[in-house]
């Protein structure tokens, strides 16, 4: 009660190729779709060998955008807003006489025991980015800017601090929420492919071939032997003797000999 309960867990998830420019991310690559499927638990998107599950999904709030803007701290200008991605950010920014170009990102900021900073992850739990400021006032070469588009990241690893000089001039922040985007709920999948199932069910098949094998088909030897006038048969079966009794008796008829299959010795007794 007063919880919120998912009613389906599904991915809408569409797979396509790369038909063109697959290893040129300047142009990025050309797509064409060649499935597309709703995926369940246990029910997976299936394509030449390749299964994608639905291995599990975070509903944790992660930043996806954000509109920052840059602010001259001596006049009050701001220039922007821009969009900013998390995980695709543009390499460069025109902001009026100022350029910002992307020079580093981290998605999960952290300083290692050296004081190195580091990323602990793929995810944007501490996103960081490291901009070169060029613009008027400013050296040729530009000037490097570390921001943090999350407030907390900001007092946590003390972004003035870092900025030094060139955050006394220049800042780059979010005027409101208004301007903030946070991602969906994240789907997690589980890609597999197995080329052994081939080797296995042929496996299979041989084991149960063998298995009907031994259990209903009937292994049987017949001996004959001529000693002088004398003829002696002898029968083995694993299963039914009385089967091979009866059959003894019908080839032993058939040779103009009767006997009651009854009659036929049943486990060696020679009295």
């Amino acid at each position: 009660k007063g919880t919120a309960r998912a009613k389906l867990y599904e991915t809408q998830a569409v797979l396509y190729t790369c038909t063109a420019d697959c290893d040129d991310p300047a142009a990025g690559p050309k797509l064409k779709e060649v499935n597309r499927h709703n995926i369940i638990v246990n029910d997976p998107l299936s394509y030449k060998g390749l299964k994608a599950y639905q291995f599990g999904f975070d509903d944790t709030p992660k930043l996806k955008a954000v509109k920052p803007v840059l602010v001259d701290k001596a006049t009050g200008q701001t220039y922007g807003p821009f969009n900013l991605e998390m995980r695709n950010p543009e390499l460069e920014y025109k902001l009026g006489p100022y350029t910002l170009q992307l020079k580093q990102t981290y998605m999960d900021f952290t300083l290692d025991k050296n004081g190195q900073p580091g990323t602990k992850s793929s995810e944007p739990n501490a996103p960081a980015f490291v901009f070169l400021i060029k613009g008027p006032n400013l050296p040729a070469t530009g000037e490097p800017y570390m921001y943090f588009p999350k407030e907390v990241d900001k007092q946590t690893f003390s972004q003035d601090v870092i900025n030094g000089k060139i955050g006394e001039q220049f800042e780059i922040k979010v005027g409101s929420m208004e301007n903030v985007t946070f991602a969906g709920i994240i789907t997690t999948l589980n890609i597999r492919t197995d080329r052994a199932m081939p080797f296995i069910w042929t496996g299979a098949g041989i084991s149960m071939f063998g298995l009907l094998i031994g259990s209903y088909w009937q292994h049987r030897r017949i001996w004959l032997r001529a000693d002088a006038n004398r003829l002696l048969l002898g029968a083995h079966t694993n299963k039914n003797n009385y089967g091979i009794r009866a059959d003894v008796a019908a080839a032993l008829g058939s040779a103009g000999i009767v006997v009651e299959p009854k009659s036929l010795d049943n486990g060696g007794n020679t009295t």
